[in-house]
């Protein structure tokens, strides 16, 4: 019995679908609980909301009850010595989301 490719496709993008809605659905059960910074999070989002702030001058949603880290000069820090395009996706939705973990997970 031999397959047509069409249905080699079908199933392939069935699969891959499928994947994507469970890996999503395991990973927004998994960290929304965490209402708080994890690891280099303290970084990443809080440059991304700057960034809003002082490079696009777009006056980004106010800060959620998580508010800045206690880290020196965070409030203006941009990351700049690696690279932005994570920050500017952070930064799309932080603007459309809110400030909040979901928006930079």
């Amino acid at each position: 019995m031999q397959f047509n490719n069409k249905w080699i496709d079908y199933f392939f993008y069935i699969a891959l679908i499928s994947l994507l809605i469970v890996y999503t659905y395991e990973t927004v059960i998994t960290f929304a609980p965490i209402n708080g910074y994890i690891g280099d999070e303290v970084w990443y989002p809080t440059a991304a909301y700057n960034l809003l702030k002082y490079v696009f001058h777009v006056t980004p949603p106010p800060m959620s009850t998580i508010g800045y880290p206690n880290e020196q000069n965070i409030q203006t820090y941009l990351n700049p010595e690696h690279p932005p395009l994570a920050k500017y996706i952070m930064a799309v939705f932080i603007y459309l989301l809110g400030y909040n973990p979901v928006a930079w997970r």
